[in-house]
């Protein structure tokens, strides 16, 4: 009932992929995210960059995954919450069987806006986990931890910003 704070998040990928040889893929995505919040202004923030990725399969059940990403994010009214952001993601896969997947990650995060108190870093850990049914319906569960320590601290309080974020989905 608190109009202000609807919020809608359109998020895009797309690019090429190349087969380098018979365990090596190679992947380069143009990537955006557009936030709405509230009705007043067109969007929130509008980020984009490039997501190069590379998988190795190590066995016949086993890849190791390095997914990267490179952005700017834009804010329409807050002009100084620009930033540069950059993304490592290291994760091992496993296919358990045909039907079932599990994966095993690690997160590491800058966002710098040159400002202290809107810059951080950032390390995360992931796992999920994947099943499709015999109907072709499919589930995909993921927990995730993010840390993220900001630089500085903000005029207005009293100590220096620290996120703790606990994430669960079902899917």
């Amino acid at each position: 009932s608190i109009d202000s704070l609807d919020s809608l998040v359109l998020s895009g990928s797309s690019g090429p992929s190349w087969r380098i040889d018979e365990q090596t893929t190679a992947s380069l995505s143009l990537v955006a995210d557009l936030v709405k919040i509230g009705h007043e202004n067109s969007y929130y923030n509008f980020t984009y960059g490039v997501a190069p990725q590379i998988q190795y399969k190590i066995n016949k059940k086993t890849s190791a995954n390095l997914n990267t990403t490179i952005s700017k994010k834009n804010f329409k009214t807050q002009r100084a919450r620009n930033s540069r952001n950059y993304t490592i993601n290291p994760t091992i896969g496993y296919q358990i069987d045909k039907t079932s997947f599990s994966r095993l990650g690690l997160m590491f995060a800058r966002e710098d806006s040159g400002i202290s108190y809107y810059s951080n870093d950032s390390i995360g850990i992931n796992s999920s986990y994947g099943y499709t049914f015999q109907n072709g319906l499919q589930t995909y569960l993921n927990a995730s931890y993010t840390d993220s320590d900001y630089k500085g601290q903000e005029i207005y309080y009293s100590e220096t910003r620290h996120d703790k974020i606990s994430k669960f989905l079902v899917n």
